[in-house]
C-alpha cells in the first residue's frame, strides 16, 4: 500500500508542475523564407571575411534593409560542410543566414544569392 501511495504522489507531482506552453508561430502572411550560405573570399560584398557569423549575418541584414528590402526576422544556422579535396575561393563555410522577408522582395533577395 505504501508503494502505491508513493507512486500516486510522484504521479501527482509530475502532472501538477507548471509546464511552459510552446507554440511555433507560422510565418506571417505575405512573407517568404529564404536563406543565404556564407561563402569565403569570392570578392562579393556578401562574403564572410574575418568576422564572426553573427557579425556577418547582421551586416548582411543591414545591407539588404538599406537597399529597401523588408526583413521581418532572421536567424543564423550552421551545417557541417565537407570540402571537396581542394582549398580555394568561393567555398561555403557552413554558416547560413535564414530570413523571413516580405513576399514582394523575393526576386530582389534571390538576385542577391538567397535561396528558398
Amino acid at each position: 500500500m505504501r508503494n502505491l501511495i508513493g507512486i500516486l504522489c510522484l504521479a501527482f507531482l509530475a502532472f501538477s508542475c507548471d509546464k511552459e506552453n510552446v507554440t511555433i508561430q507560422p510565418a506571417p502572411p505575405n512573407s517568404i523564407a529564404l536563406e543565404l550560405h556564407a561563402i569565403v573570399i569570392c570578392g562579393s560584398t556578401y562574403d564572410i571575411g574575418d568576422e564572426s557569423a553573427e557579425d556577418w549575418g547582421q551586416r548582411i541584414v543591414d545591407l539588404v534593409t538599406a537597399d529597401g528590402i523588408t526583413i521581418l526576422s532572421f536567424e543564423l544556422d550552421f551545417i557541417e560542410v565537407e570540402h571537396p579535396g581542394f582549398c580555394g575561393n568561393c567555398s561555403r563555410t557552413g554558416d547560413i543566414l535564414k530570413v523571413i522577408a516580405a513576399e514582394e522582395d523575393e526576386d530582389a533577395l534571390r538576385a542577391l544569392g538567397f535561396e528558398g
